[in-house]
C-alpha cells in the first residue's frame, strides 16, 4: 500500500498503481482522496482492542504456566466477558464466535491449540506419572521463585465436596446369610456440598456450603459453622459466580494480608472449568495471589482435602446420623438442618 501511494505521488494513475502493487483500487482511492486514513488497516475491524487482546493473551499464557490451560470455549468466553466490561459489547449477543478465534490465533502466533490423544489403559497410567512429575517440577519452580518453601502459612489448599446424608462412610453389621445392607434414608436427596480451604501450617478457613436450587426457610445459617458463607446453584455445587464469591468474601479475607507481587499466597485448586473465570484471574492477580492447578483426574491421590479431612469429615457425619437413628427411629434431617449436621464434625476436624 505505501509503495502504491508513492506511486500516486509520483504522478502514476490510481488504477496502474494499484494494479501493478496488488492493492485494490478503491482501497488506494480512499486513502489517496483522504477518505480512509492512510495507516488504516486492511480488514474488519478488531472486535477488541490491541490492549485487550494483549492482556487475554497475557490471561491464557500465565493460566498454561500454572497448569491451568484453556479451552477455546474458556477463551471466547473471556473475551466476552473484557468486551462487555469496556463497553463496547462488540461482540452482540451470541458473544464471539470460533472465526473470531481463528483471527485471534492468527494474531498472537505463541499460542497453539493441542488435541488429547486418546491412550490405552498402560500409555494413560504411565501418562498420569509424567504429569505428575511435570507437576511437581512446576510447583517446586513456583516455590522456589517466590520463596514459598518455608512459609506454610502462605499455601493453601481448596477443594469441594459433596455431602451425601443417606450414603454411610462406615460399615454396617448384617445376618451373614442377607446379601443387602439396606439403610432407610434420612435426610435430602438434593446436592449439597461444601467447600474447605485449609493452609500447609494446619489453619482451617469457614467453609461455604451450597445449596441445590433454593435457601432452605428459616433461620438455618444460626448453628451452622462459624464464619460459614452460604451460597446456591441449580445443581448445587460450585460455579464461577459463587467462586469467585467465595474467593473474596472468605479467602481474601482469611489468608496473609501482607501480601505483595514479591511475597505472594500460593492456592492450590481443582483446574475445573466451573472454578475458573476472567474476573476471578484478574482479582487474584491484583491480591497477589498465585493461583495453581491440581493435575486433572489426580485429585483423588493428590488432593490433600480429599485424601485427609474430607474423609474424616464425612466420617464424623455418619456417626452423628447413626447415633441420632439409635435414639430416634424416626429421624429425619431437613434441608434447614444441614449446617447444624455440619458444625460439630467441622469443628472436629478443623482442631
Amino acid at each position: 500500500m505505501k509503495k502504491a501511494l508513492q506511486d500516486v505521488e509520483n504522478g502514476s494513475p490510481i488504477a496502474t498503481a494499484a494494479r501493478e502493487n496488488g492493492v485494490p483500487r478503491k482501497t488506494l482511492s480512499d486513502r489517496v482522496h483522504k477518505k480512509v486514513a492512510v495507516d488504516a488497516k486492511l480488514g474488519a475491524e478488531c472486535k477488541l482492542s490491541k490492549d485487550s487482546e494483549e492482556m487475554l493473551n497475557q490471561y491464557i499464557q500465565y493460566m498454561a504456566h500454572r497448569a491451568f490451560p484453556l479451552t477455546v470455549n474458556q477463551i471466547l468466553m473471556f473475551a466476552w466477558t473484557i468486551d462487555k466490561a469496556s463497553g463496547s459489547n462488540k461482540f452482540g449477543e451470541n458473544g464471539p464466535s470460533y472465526h473470531w478465534w481463528r483471527g485471534f490465533k492468527a494474531r498472537h502466533p505463541d499460542l497453539r491449540l493441542r488435541r488429547p490423544d486418546p491412550l490405552d489403559r498402560s500409555r494413560a497410567v504411565n501418562s498420569t506419572v509424567n504429569n505428575l512429575r511435570e507437576y511437581f517440577s512446576l510447583l517446586k519452580e513456583v516455590l522456589t521463585k517466590y520463596h514459598l518453601d518455608d512459609k506454610p502459612d502462605r499455601i493453601f489448599n481448596c477443594d469441594e465436596s459433596i455431602i451425601d446424608l443417606n450414603k454411610s462412610a462406615q460399615r454396617v453389621v448384617i445376618p451373614r446369610r442377607q446379601k443387602h445392607a439396606h439403610s432407610r434414608q434420612v435426610g435430602i436427596t438434593q446436592h449439597i456440598s461444601i467447600h474447605c480451604c485449609v493452609s500447609a501450617s494446619g489453619s482451617v478457613m469457614p467453609p461455604y456450603i451450597i445449596f441445590s436450587k433454593g435457601f432452605p426457610g428459616g433461620s438455618y445459617a444460626k448453628d451452622g459453622p462459624d464464619g460459614a458463607l452460604y451460597g446456591k446453584s441449580d445443581s448445587g455445587f460450585m460455579d464461577e459466580e459463587l467462586f469467585l464469591n467465595w474467593f473474596e468474601k472468605i479467602f481474601l479475607t482469611k489468608c496473609p494480608q501482607n501480601r505483595s507481587e514479591d511475597d505472594p499466597v500460593l492456592l492450590l485448586m481443582d483446574g475445573h472449568v466451573s472454578h475458573c473465570s476472567a474476573p476471578l484471574i484478574q482479582k487474584a492477580k491484583e491480591e497477589n495471589v498465585i493461583l495453581f492447578a491440581l493435575v486433572p483426574h489426580t485429585t483423588h491421590i493428590c488432593q490433600p482435602l480429599d485424601v485427609a479431612v474430607y474423609k474424616s469429615l464425612k466420617v464424623h457425619i455418619s456417626k452423628m446420623i447413626k447415633i441420632g437413628q439409635a435414639l430416634r427411629g424416626d429421624l429425619w434431617i431437613a434441608k434447614k438442618d444441614v449446617p447444624r449436621i455440619i458444625k460439630t464434625p467441622f469443628e472436629h476436624v478443623s482442631s
